[in-house]
Formats: C-alpha cells, structure tokens, sequence
C-alpha cells in the first residue's frame, strides 16, 4: 500500500538523486587527486588552507579587531603544525587522506542519514538546512577506518603554580573540541553504524610532562595529542589508530567507498556546487591570492 503523498515521492526522489550526485562526485575526486602509491598522506588542499590575516590594522591602535585577528592568526599557525607533522606521516598499510578544515551543513547531513525527519526537525525549516551544522580541523579518511581531529591553541602554565583560570581554560577547550568531534562522528555513522571513528583534540603547543594540568578522566586525556606525538607520527599511529581499527571492522568495502565518497564530496562543495579545484595546488594558490 502507498502511504506517501505525491510531494514526498517527489522529495525523496530528489533526495536521492542529489545523494547520487554527492557520490559520483567524490568518486571522481577519489580517481583524480588521490591516487597516489606513494606511502604518504594524500593532503587536501596539498597546502594548508589559508586563513590568515595578510594586514593588520594599525599596531598604535589594537582594539578588539586587532586582538581577535592575533588569536585567529595563532590558531591557524597552531593548525598548521599538526598539518606538517600528518604530511610527514608514513603509511604503509593503506592509503590516507586528510581532509583539512572539513565543515557540513545540515542539507548535507539529511542527505546522508536517511532516517532524519525533516518534519520534525527545527534545523529542516525555511533556509535554515544550509547553515553549517558540524566542523573540525582534519578528518582523515584511512582504509577502512576515519580519524577525527580537532585543534585546540593552548599553552602550558609553566610557573608550577596551579590556576583556576588556566585550568578552566583548558577544560572550556577540550570540552567544545568533544563536542566538535562528535558532530562530525555522528555525520559518518549516520551512514553506516559500523563505521570506525577514532577522535583526537591535538594541543601542539602542549608538552605532554604538563598533561596533569588537564583535570579529566583518564580515557579523556587518551584522546588527547600532545606535541611530543608530532616526534614519531607513524609508530604513533600505528599503535593508537591503525592496530584499534583492525578490531571488528565490519564495514563492508562497498559502504566504505561510499562514505569516503560522500565526505569527499562534501569537503569541495560550497553553496550546492562541488568545487574540485580545492583538491589541486593551483586551487590553493588562487584562493590564497
């Protein structure tokens, strides 16, 4: 028996073409930029993007503009340190790809969960589907596995007196990088609950003989990425994501094409147009001029 009206056939119909739109996207992203043998990181951008502020205002009079555009300037910097130490990473047992400052509206996350009520859904009305519903620095698509990073600029108090302020400081951070990271986790098992998801919030500007000035639980500070990790990535990586991700791995080849399609896709599409050229060196430069 039908049970759906005529304008939900034609939403669903419209759903599904756009969703195979997405993959056949990603697949021809995956063919052209990423098929390298090479047992290094494919990175994308192949330069890491740029956020910066290229002027200043005038140093005499900083005011809030100026003092914002410093910080942003150090978290850029910030991630542009662990984008160097995961390009120097070796990868013999499969290719990655790093995805840097990924980013998704709820449009596309109703395209890939499609058990999502858009009538119930507050985010589903008027325009409000195209706002970006999750973000995070890096997510790395590796054989059979994905890696959530989020990057957090924080320094260590190297007085050895403890405060309340630095220690809140850094709680505020790691608990907004959980919920980053958990945006993102929720948009892949969306497509498939078998999907395999490790999650990190880096502080490279961290050494890890400070780590007690983090007040968390145990399992919480393990998701933490010290600086020293940048000094042997790939035995890092071996034993923290790959030798985990080996474990009930039951995410059959063909949804795992799928969902690296699909998040490639997404990772180059602005405003409902995939923009491809994200994916290649002279795309970086013209956007950095």
């Amino acid at each position: 028996i039908l049970t759906q009206t005529v304008p939900e056939l034609s939403l669903f119909a419209s759903t599904m073409d756009q969703y195979l739109k997405y993959l056949h996207n990603g697949e021809d992203i995956f063919n052209t930029y990423c098929s390298s043998s090479d047992y290094r990181p494919i990175m994308l951008p192949p330069a890491p993007q740029q956020r910066y502020i290229d002027v200043y205002p005038d140093e005499n009079q900083p005011g809030p503009s100026f003092k914002d555009d410093i910080v942003q300037q150090a978290n850029y910097e910030a991630e542009v340190q662990v984008y160097r130490t995961l390009e120097n990473m070796y990868t013999p047992h499969g290719k990655c790809i790093v995805l840097h400052n990924f980013k998704f509206t709820h449009h596309q996350y109703r395209l890939c969960d499609k058990s999502h009520d858009r009538k119930g859904c507050p985010k589903c009305k008027g325009n409000n589907a195209g706002n970006i519903d999750g973000e995070c620095d890096f997510l790395i698509i590796g054989p059979r596995y994905f890696v959530v990073i989020e990057v957090k600029n924080m320094t260590p108090n190297e007085s050895g007196i403890q405060s309340d302020e630095h220690s809140q400081a850094l709680l505020g951070t790691f608990r907004k990088s959980v919920k980053q990271r958990e945006k993102i986790a929720q948009l892949i098992k969306s497509m498939d609950s078998n999907a395999r998801i490790c999650q990190f919030t880096a502080y490279p500007n961290f050494s890890s003989k400070y780590k007690d000035q983090f007040h968390l639980e145990c399992h919480e500070k393990d998701t933490i990425l010290f600086k020293d990790f940048s000094c042997d990535i790939s035995r890092w990586w071996e034993f923290r994501v790959i030798h985990p991700a080996c474990y009930e791995n039951k995410l059959s080849l063909q949804k795992y094409c799928d969902i690296r399609n699909m998040l490639l896709a997404i990772w180059c599409t602005h405003k409902d147009v995939c923009k491809k050229e994200k994916c290649s060196l002279g795309g970086c430069i013209q956007e950095t001029d």
